[in-house]
């Protein structure tokens, strides 16, 4: 994955009007939680040590992970 710096942006396919997004660190603990409402999210990692994340998406229909690199 592109490394990330201060935010990172989400984009759901329309069908996906709500999401819980969490952002778990490698040793699995929960560093940031949010809710999208629509399909459309940014989320600001400026207070994120560089490292490797877990984002984390749970829609009604489906669930997502993604590594994400903050450099």
């Amino acid at each position: 994955p592109t490394p990330a710096t201060d935010k990172i942006f989400i984009h759901l396919p329309s069908n996906y009007d709500k999401a819980d997004i969490r952002i778990y660190n490698i040793n699995g603990t929960v560093l940031g939680q949010h809710t999208l409402d629509g399909n459309f999210a940014q989320i600001d990692l400026s207070n994120y040590s560089n490292g490797i994340y877990i984002l984390f998406i749970q829609t009604p229909l489906h669930t997502f992970s993604k590594r994400i690199i903050v450099q």
